[in-house]
């Protein structure tokens, strides 16, 4: 790496600045902020062996790469052009900078979502049960049976992995195999969405819908798929058509109120969660009532307040 001098490096220093709040659609030019990181780290550690003060430079270094890590699953994406960051680790000889594990941290943050999403899990799986038109026995088939297993698979890949590609692969080979499973065109639009196949995505979408016995059904689910994959817009966008389509719809309420409560939106979500547990009871879903009212208490428990003195979803069963 030839030697810079220091106003190359703040020149540098400069682009990579703009570089990095100018990610969407970068392309292949996302590959280049980090390669030029790299230089400018090499830059600084042969200035400051010259004796000269590069402690400005560093911390506008550490600036920049500060805000690629709160910005890394934009840069991930727009790395996919390349094969991926994993594949360029492989194919390049790239320096140890935390910049180059980036799709590790990703991976990482992922599992801690999922860890703190199993608090909601049970809500979120009885939810797709019933769209699924199996009842609460999905849960038992989720770890017996083959398509489901395979579905399980998908989902670990895609979502606690990273690796969308495999999982694409993979949902190509069971969509082939089972052709009538719904959730399984689900995760094929859902991945071709997410890998920029907006023709690919549609069409496997309306296949799904077709699969299903009601559009209603059909957005749920794509809205528990999507929020899994944290497409938390289109999870919202689903959902708020699934109430639009059918306000008295216990489980849309539901999943409504998970996007919400992803979103950071409580007070939204908690109101969501009542109405669900409402209109369950009118409906004789005691699942769903369970389901709704564990939903209002875990998010509270999670505020850090004490059930004992908040108000809960109304329980009508004495009237």
């Amino acid at each position: 790496m030839s030697e810079r001098g220091p106003e190359e490096v703040r020149q540098l220093l400069s682009e990579c600045e703009i570089a990095v709040t100018r990610l969407e659609g970068a392309g292949e030019g996302a590959l280049t902020l980090l390669h030029n990181l790299d230089r400018i780290a090499a830059s600084l550690d042969q200035l400051e062996e010259q004796g000269l003060d590069v402690r400005p430079e560093r911390t506008r270094l550490e600036t920049v790469v500060n805000q690629l890590h709160s910005r890394a699953p934009v840069l991930l994406r727009e790395l996919r052009v390349v094969g991926g960051l994993a594949k360029v680790r492989e194919t390049a000889q790239c320096p140890e900078a935390a910049w180059w594990r980036l799709d590790e941290k990703v991976r990482a943050e992922r599992r801690r979502t999922w860890r703190r999403r199993l608090l909601a899990g049970a809500a979120i799986a009885a939810i797709l049960a019933i769209l699924l038109g199996v009842g609460y026995r999905w849960l038992s088939q989720r770890t017996g049976g083959p398509v489901q297993q395979t579905l399980a698979g998908i989902e670990q890949t895609a979502s606690l992995d990273g690796d969308l590609e495999a999982a694409l692969q993979t949902t190509e080979e069971l969509v082939a195999e089972a052709p009538n499973e719904p959730e399984a065109w689900l995760w094929l639009g859902t991945l071709h969405a997410e890998l920029g196949h907006p023709g690919k995505a549609e069409s496997a979408f309306a296949r799904a819908r077709a699969l299903y016995e009601s559009s209603t059904d059909y957005l749920l689910a794509r809205s528990v798929i999507s929020l899994r994959m944290e497409r938390v817009e289109d999870a919202l966008a689903t959902a708020e058509k699934a109430v639009a389509q059918a306000p008295g719809a216990a489980e849309a309420h539901l999943v409504l109120g998970n996007v919400y409560d992803a979103q950071g939106r409580i007070q939204d979500a908690l109101e969501a969660f009542e109405a669900a547990a409402a209109l369950a009871q009118e409906a004789g879903q005691s699942g769903l009532v369970v389901s709704a009212r564990m939903r209002y208490g875990q998010l509270l428990m999670s505020l850090g307040q004490e059930l004992s003195g908040t108000v809960t979803p109304q329980d009508n069963t004495s009237e």
